[in-house]
């Protein structure tokens, strides 16, 4: 098991791993539809690129995080520890690189500013955002 997992907290841990998957397609999603293509225009295309194949590598163990977790849900026999374990350490090592290019992105205002991404289009893309941020969760 994960460090001192026990099978009588497969079901909560289980239900964190989906909550984990559903924050991070949501993060995910707003990248794909949202951010990238409003800073694609200002920084290009190829300044993204890494970014994109960091999405096409996660995908497969989110979805594995999340297939597991659900069926662990059912029955707690379909727990696989190796496989959740292995990947939530695969993520951790894609995710923090490429949370700290999206925060740099964002926060240098100069260098968006300077190829004509403004405040006003950041408040566009900021609420763009938290508008489709409130419509998944009242999907939920």
């Amino acid at each position: 098991m994960i460090g001192t997992l026990q099978e009588k907290d497969l079901n909560s841990f289980a239900g964190y791993c989906i909550a984990y998957y559903s924050f991070l397609m949501e993060h995910h999603d707003n990248e794909e539809e949202i951010v990238f293509p409003a800073f694609t225009e200002p920084l290009g295309k190829d300044y993204f690129k890494e970014l994109l194949h960091v999405h096409e590598i996660i995908m497969p163990a989110l979805n594995r995080i999340r297939t597991i977790s659900e069926a662990t849900l059912k029955d707690v026999k379909q727990w696989d520890n190796e496989t959740i374990l292995k990947d939530l350490k695969d993520l951790r090592e894609l995710l923090v690189p490429h949370f700290k290019i999206e925060e740099d992105t964002m926060k240098n205002n100069k260098l968006l500013e300077e190829k004509g991404f403004d405040e006003k289009k950041m408040a566009k893309v900021l609420h763009d955002i938290e508008k489709n941020n409130k419509k998944v969760k009242s999907n939920l």
